[in-house]
């Protein structure tokens, strides 16, 4: 397992070690715990990556949700730990079956080769943004599910990001003949 962001590396040295010899998830969650009330004030980013691991660690010692959890559970859960990352920063999220607007470019497409049907685009899982700029989406499928729809399903992931990517490209294009134009 390697891990390397500077000084970050010297922080969660002792949780590597643990997760190595495959200790039990108690004993890790316990030791982020203790790794977190080491850290200094400035130590946010290293605050930031603990709490998102202590979250994780934590559901799979402690599942948190029923033994057969649906969608909308899994996503829950998906939210926390990302929130655990972005705090502070502009991105933000949002989640319960937004539809994507970078997909309405793409629709004809995922139409023909989905069998998609929605009106305004594509809807999606948990979406991030920074303000009205689509960054990433995720898509979840619980477990048990055919691995024919695991494949479709992420082949829809991939196209919506190739989407949210393409509407970025052109926003920035757009934007930038603007200046040049403008200068």
């Amino acid at each position: 397992m390697a891990f390397a962001v500077g000084q970050s590396q010297e922080v969660l040295q002792p949780l590597l070690t643990i997760l190595e010899t495959k200790t039990e998830f108690r004993c890790v969650v316990n030791k982020i715990t203790e790794l977190k009330a080491e850290l200094k004030e400035e130590q946010q980013y290293e605050r930031k990556i603990l709490g998102a691991m202590e979250r994780i660690c934590s559901l799979i010692y402690r599942p948190s949700f029923h033994p057969d959890p649906s969608e909308g559970d899994i996503v829950h859960h998906w939210k926390d730990v990302f929130a655990q990352l972005l705090d502070g920063t502009e991105i933000f999220m949002q989640s319960g079956e937004r539809v994507s607007k970078s997909s309405k470019a793409a629709k004809l497409i995922m139409d023909e080769e989905f069998k998609d049907s929605g009106k305004y685009g594509r809807k999606v899982d948990l979406l991030f943004h920074v303000g009205d700029q689509e960054l990433s989406n995720f898509e979840f499928k619980v477990g048990g599910v055919s691995p024919n729809a695991n494949e479709v399903q992420r082949l829809k992931n991939v196209r919506l990001n190739r989407a949210i990517m393409e509407e970025n490209r052109r926003s920035l294009t757009t934007s930038l003949s603007r200046k040049k134009l403008e200068s």
